[in-house]
């Protein structure tokens, strides 16, 4: 029961954000399921996720935030997390400021932070899956500070404009940096008879880097709701009550 009550906190650091209209607005829509025992107690329960808001990695309306973890990473990890992590202020990542908006008032990114923190440790994450955590929602902050600039003598091909970027994200993605360059500058083209690798644009490659970067948080999303599950959903008792939150939508004059 300590567990389900815990994964709430997971859930919303991951999948809530700061709209117009609310501070802490969900994000995605979940269907949960609370099995019960013969005697009427919470035994175990399951948790399905759907539709995440993938746009809002890149890009946040005026006066909303991205996804709280993102904030609360920056400005409650502790010093040697943040060096490892090559983090600063929410400020210097273009992900994280596209509406003009890095703070909610009344809300204490740092103070949140440590709740989330407790979660993972409530929810049986080891220290490995952890990092494996923050790494990944740090590759995609690092993500949108990547610049794209055409080779010289030849416009039409893009090429990395600021590899130390390039390089923090490779680290933190555990990749070599040569592949993730080529991944993100190259485009393959496979046909049943071979293989073509074709250059890109500056265009195609900003669009390419965004694409990667909402892929990424959501297979990220979908392995802690899949890791929650994990915990809690360990019954096979029949007698469940079935619960919809359905994904933040929210009306705006016109």
């Amino acid at each position: 029961e300590q567990q389900m009550l815990q994964s709430n906190p997971l859930l919303e650091a991951f999948g809530n954000a700061k709209t117009q209209r609310n501070d802490n607005s969900s994000r995605f829509g979940k269907f949960m399921k609370i099995h019960f025992n013969k005697k009427g107690r919470i035994v175990a329960a399951s948790i399905t996720n759907y539709l995440l808001e993938k746009s809002r990695i890149v890009y946040q309306l005026e006066d909303e935030r991205n996804f709280h973890i993102f904030y609360q990473l920056c400005r409650g990890a502790d010093e040697a997390t943040r060096k490892r992590l090559h983090l600063g202020d929410p400020e210097e990542f273009r992900y994280l400021c596209q509406g003009d908006c890095t703070e909610i008032n009344g809300i204490n990114d740092e103070s949140e932070w440590n709740i989330t923190r407790n979660a993972m440790e409530v929810m049986g994450w080891t220290d490995e899956q952890v990092d494996f955590v923050l790494r990944i929602v740090s590759a995609v902050m690092h993500l949108g500070n990547l610049k794209f600039c055409g080779i010289v003598g030849n416009e039409d091909k893009a090429r990395v404009e600021n590899r130390k970027v390039l390089e923090i994200i490779a680290e933190l993605l555990g990749v070599e940096v040569q592949k993730l360059e080529t991944a993100m500058c190259v485009r393959m083209i496979e046909t049943p008879r071979e293989t073509f690798h074709s250059p890109v644009s500056c265009e195609q490659a900003y669009y390419g880097r965004d694409a990667f970067a909402k892929a990424l948080y959501e297979k990220l999303f979908n392995w802690i709701v899949n890791r929650i599950n994990e915990e809690i959903a360990s019954s096979k008792e029949p007698l469940f009550i079935g619960l919809l939150d359905i994904y933040g939508f929210e009306l705006f004059d016109t």
